[in-house]
């Protein structure tokens, strides 16, 4: 047991931690429907493990693949191909929201482009200002000093 304790954590606090905050699951969601109130804690108590004692989880869970390895091979082939399998629908989950987000600022771009064609506003420059990659330019909420109105059209 103590060589699955990391060397470079400290259990005393941090074990504290992980079982307030697993006990506090249950209090919460005792008055829960049923898959909510037998789901939730366990996955608190692996996401509080993970938070406060990274090192140690990772001893226990190589623990657990080396003895699921040695006395359930086949329950253990199948549990890696189902937790590859949730990777890889993460993963392309992941890809297909970049693509979205892509895509909706290309239109968006595209519609501010649009509107300056039409209505003459310099509306662009007032949004890249805003939201540039520079730190100092992304956290300032301030209108460019050089702000003129170029167009005198009456929008109709």
């Amino acid at each position: 047991m103590n060589s699955l304790i990391a060397k470079d954590e400290t259990v005393t606090p941090n074990g504290l931690y992980v079982g307030v905050v697993t006990l506090a699951s249950i209090v919460f969601t005792r008055h829960g429907s049923f898959p909510i109130r037998w789901a939730v804690p366990p996955v608190v108590l692996l996401a509080s493990m993970k938070y406060f004692l990274p090192h140690t989880t990772q001893n226990i869970g190589e623990y657990y693949e080396t003895k699921e390895q040695s006395y359930a091979p086949s329950f253990s082939k199948a549990r890696r191909e189902q937790w590859d399998r949730a990777r890889q629908f993460w993963f392309t989950g992941m890809d297909h929201m970049q693509m979205t987000r892509e895509r909706v600022s290309d239109t968006f771009a595209s519609g501010l482009h649009d509107i300056e064609q039409s209505t003459g506003l310099k509306l662009s420059s007032l949004w890249h200002n805003r939201f540039a990659s520079s730190p100092s330019s992304a956290s300032s909420n301030e209108l460019p000093a050089t702000h003129e109105h170029t167009s005198s059209k009456k929008l109709v």
